[in-house]
């Protein structure tokens, strides 16, 4: 007996799965009853696929399985599905995402399926989103309800990640494009700028265009970078060099060139010296003059192979546009015009060939001598000095005695001077002997 009760309900069984299981409970529709998914297919996931256990064979068992709250709710189940209009009317109904037509989907891509009387409808598709898709953008609604696919509008919006605007349109359509905007409180802007303006204030304004344009590369504009001390050019994709740089948001305001960016952001150098190695990081120079106390003589800013010429330059260095108001300004214990002849022809030259101008030696002769190397066989040379700290040059042999040895004549030391040793040279004048 037990054997013949289960093959019946085997039978049961099977005829059951044989029978096909296609009424879903319309609850994204709202309808109160039950549909026939090859009718009105369904939005919602769980009765799109067949052989779904959400699926029954029939209204009734819908009915009863998914609206049994109460008698009536049952009943009211059974009798929408019965008053469903078999031709459909012109009007939308709320069917997932979007509104549909009631028509059945056969008829066309903005048809839903049919539904019953009961079931909230409306005139048109536009008042249908209007009512029940408030927070979705209204012309998407309402194109997609039509059966259309919305573009976008072309404006331009926060991406989601929040460091720049992306346009209003379908990603497959051009780089700058963000994807279509379907949601209202996703804020529209009618251009870059004013997006870029509106929602990314705290970025720099030229740096949120050129992130948020894909086919940009650069402005051309100057930024300081902390990093190397100089500032840098946010360079485009045609301009080349040292000087470029990537540019960050960190590194604050963009300037048009290199002179302005070093006025504001690195005051504390000398401005030509930061604007030359930051248009040319490798041979920038500014050919002024500088005081290179090492030297006792000033130094010009260059690279050629002229001697006077000096790499030697600092950010905090006083720069001159001459070596005449270098020695002036630095080197006020120094004969400014061996000063400037130093300078001029380079510390190296000076100290190998002198100045040919008269300097004290008080080291034995107490006598006055010419700058010149000793070994050029003239006797008034004592060697070469350059532009020694604390020592003063003069053109004539009767300037030097005159402000170094005042202590004895005059002429005497003139004589001396230019004999080369005491004992050569006379004054022809008389002078009182004591008697031994």
């Amino acid at each position: 007996m037990t054997r013949f009760v289960s093959a019946i309900a085997f039978m049961a069984m099977s005829v059951g799965r044989a029978q096909a299981n296609n009424w879903y409970p319309d609850w994204d529709g709202g309808s109160g009853t039950c549909l026939d998914k090859t009718v009105t297919p369904s939005t919602n996931h769980l009765f799109q696929e067949d052989g779904s256990s959400f699926l029954t064979a029939n209204l009734d068992a819908c009915c009863d399985r998914y609206y049994l709250a109460s008698a009536g709710d049952t009943a009211d189940c059974k009798t929408g599905a019965a008053d469903t209009d078999s031709t459909g009317t012109d009007e939308y109904t709320v069917r997932g995402d979007r509104c549909s037509k009631n028509c059945p989907t056969t008829e066309g891509a903005e048809c839903g399926g049919l539904v019953g009387s009961s079931v909230t409808k409306f005139n048109s598709a536009d008042a249908c989103c209007a009512q029940t898709f408030g927070y979705i953008r209204r012309e998407y609604c309402t194109t997609i309800s039509h059966g259309g696919t919305y573009g976008g509008t072309g404006k331009w919006y926060l991406d989601s990640g929040g460091r720049m605007c992306v346009q209003d349109c379908a990603t497959s359509t051009d780089t700058a494009c963000g994807g279509v905007s379907t949601q209202n409180w996703q804020i529209l802007s009618d251009t870059l700028e004013d997006c870029c303006s509106a929602r990314l204030s705290y970025l720099n304004q030229e740096f949120c265009v050129v992130q948020s344009t894909p086919t940009l590369e650069g402005t051309d504009t100057w930024f300081v970078d902390d990093t190397v001390g100089r500032c840098r050019q946010f360079c485009t994709a045609t301009t080349t060099g040292s000087q470029c740089g990537t540019y960050t948001t960190s590194r604050g305001d963009l300037y048009p060139d290199a002179a302005a960016c070093c006025s504001a952001r690195l005051n504390w150098q000398n401005s030509e010296y930061c604007t030359s190695r930051s248009t040319d990081p490798d041979t920038g120079t500014t050919n002024k003059w500088f005081v290179d106390y090492t030297l006792n003589a000033c130094v010009r800013d260059c690279t050629t192979s002229a001697t006077h010429c000096d790499s030697g330059l600092t950010a905090s260095d006083t720069l001159f546009d001459t070596s005449t108001a270098c020695c002036a300004a630095k080197l006020g214990s120094v004969d400014s015009d061996s000063c400037v002849s130093v300078s001029e022809s380079g510390v190296a030259n000076a100290t190998a060939t002198g100045t040919s101008k008269w300097y004290a030696d008080y080291s034995s002769s107490r006598r006055c001598v010419v700058d010149c190397p000793t070994n050029s066989g003239n006797p008034t040379c004592g060697g070469t000095v350059s532009t020694g700290a604390g020592v003063s040059f003069y053109d004539t042999v009767e300037q030097c005695c005159s402000e170094k040895f005042q202590w004895y004549q005059s002429d005497l030391c003139k004589v001396i001077s230019e004999a080369g040793t005491v004992g050569n040279g006379h004054t022809n004048l008389w002078y009182a002997k004591q008697s031994d």
